[in-house]
């Protein structure tokens, strides 16, 4: 089962999330290994109540079948052995409350059960969300950078500096053909 105190640790950890000082990249990566390591605790919560669960359901079983051999014993004594009937029948009554509070345990387990299930299914979804966020948010980085380092090269490199570096090819190439005719 998750504590109080594993609510209020996560709760320091994502109130330290928005601290100015780490980068959001990092910020990312520890939200989605905090979800993570709630998962994992969802996922051994599970594990135990099914545990626990199954134990009691084999118990209700055995106990339906004491509550049956005790009927069929309690009828075998009536008309002969009154008083060990009603014993008997005692016994029987007993233990039917037991198994009726032993299925009121199972149903409770059985609920804590699905909304372990339902808080897993919602920590997965969010940490597949992180992965795609993350994910879509490299790429557009990755993306910016490309452009801005050819932004950076076709600024470098401006229209006049285009026409002054042909011109110059130019003059340069009517120089050696002058030169070449020279001789």
């Amino acid at each position: 089962y998750i504590t109080m105190g594993a609510i209020s640790n996560f709760v320091s950890w994502v109130q330290g999330l928005f601290r100015s000082d780490i980068s959001p990249q990092k910020k990312l990566r520890d939200l989605e290994n905090e979800y993570k390591d709630t998962l994992n605790e969802v996922r051994q919560g599970i594990t135990e109540v099914t545990t626990e669960k199954k134990r009691l359901e084999i118990q209700r079983t055995e106990l339906q079948n004491q509550i049956t051999k005790k009927q069929k014993q309690a009828r075998k004594y009536v008309g002969k052995d009154e008083r060990r009937a009603k014993k008997i029948l005692k016994r029987k009554k007993r233990d039917e409350k037991r198994l009726e509070d032993l299925s009121k345990q199972i149903e409770e387990l059985e609920n804590i059960q699905d909304s372990l299930a339902s808080k897993k299914n919602r920590i997965s979804r969010k940490i597949n969300d992180i992965r795609t966020k993350r994910s879509q948010i490299e790429a557009k980085k990755k993306a910016a950078r490309a452009r801005a380092e050819v932004s950076e090269v076709l600024s470098d490199v401006g229209g006049e500096d285009i026409e002054n570096l042909v011109s110059e090819m130019q003059d340069e190439v009517e120089r050696l053909e002058a030169r070449a005719e020279v001789y």
